[in-house]
């Protein structure tokens, strides 16, 4: 019956009949099974509202034994709403990160997603995001790049699409809730050893770092600001801790342990950063430099028996 359904408006009934039908809980398969083909039809269309509809369907239809065939169809009905942008917001992109949202929930989709290219489209919106201070876009998109840590065989692909790029243009979005989550991916991200070069040789270090000594972040930010740092200044690439250095994150670190956040929470993990570093003959005589004389007034205003080793 389904292919024999022409015109817009007996489309629109029919797509709007599996909508409904969508909605039941425990009859997805069944949906998927008699409404892909029109969905199919209906999600390359013309016409706006057909899109739209069929995309809800699908999104209703995620819990369904085919879901990887539901996430392929649901990526190609939308990748035209990210193409047509052109670094611009559109009224449609948060519905459809919602929806991107959904899929990554069931993590067997995260290969399809990353085969698909979706991190590109994060990308360019994460972009369109720093340009206009988006908050509520910028923090759609890293809530779906968190999601990604629950897939750890995907470091390698994780590390060839350039992911932790996509962080530089959301850590240039002045809004807490963005900055946090960022910091807690990368804290993971840097505890990761397949994903630790990655954390390390990278401009994000720099923003980290410029964020830090820039802004007024919250505790829970500056924990995992901690965190993060006492991972990547433990690498053994020589390299890498030399352009730590560059980058500033010896400064960064005692900001944080300067600031009035519990010592105990944040200044343990960012000292251990600071040791970390040392472990590099290299970068001793330019760490005493730098950091020796404000090291040596936070032991004796804090007691901080950790800064003393």
């Amino acid at each position: 019956m389904i292919p024999l359904i022409r015109g817009p408006k007996a489309l629109w009934a029919a797509g709007l009949l599996f909508y409904y039908f969508s909605l039941e809980k425990d009859i997805e398969d069944r949906i998927y099974n008699a409404s892909f083909a029109l969905l199919k039809n209906n999600g390359s269309s013309e016409d706006y509202g057909l899109r739209m509809l069929s995309l809800y369907t699908l999104n209703n239809l995620l819990p369904c034994i085919e879901r990887q065939r539901v996430t392929e169809l649901i990526i190609s009905t939308i990748s035209p709403f990210f193409a047509a942008c052109d670094g611009v917001i559109l009224k449609e992109h948060s519905v459809l990160l919602d929806i991107i949202t959904n899929i990554c929930y069931f993590t067997n989709t995260h290969n399809t997603l990353m085969d698909l290219d979706v991190l590109d489209m994060l990308s360019m919106l994460a972009a369109a995001a720093a340009s206009s201070q988006d908050e509520a876009i910028g923090r759609q998109i890293v809530k779906i790049l968190g999601t990604f840590m629950n897939s750890p065989d995907l470091a390698e692909q994780l590390t060839a699409a350039d992911y932790v790029s996509i962080f530089i243009d959301l850590l240039s979005i002045r809004d807490d809730e963005i900055i946090t989550c960022s910091l807690c991916i990368l804290a993971v991200m840097s505890s990761m050893e397949s994903l630790m070069d990655c954390v390390c040789d990278t401009d994000v270090v720099q923003v980290v770092c410029n964020v830090i000594k820039e802004m007024s972040i919250s505790t829970e930010a500056a924990i995992e600001a901690g965190k993060y740092f006492a991972n990547i200044c433990q690498s053994r690439v020589e390299e890498y801790s030399q352009r730590l250095l560059k980058d500033g994150a010896a400064h960064a670190i005692i900001r944080l342990i300067q600031a009035p956040y519990p010592p105990e929470l944040v200044a343990s993990n960012a000292l251990k950063g600071l040791q970390n570093m040392l472990a590099h003959n290299a970068n001793s005589v330019i760490l005493v430099e730098e950091v020796w004389r404000p090291l040596v007034q936070l032991i004796s205003e804090n007691s901080l028996v950790d800064a003393g080793y």
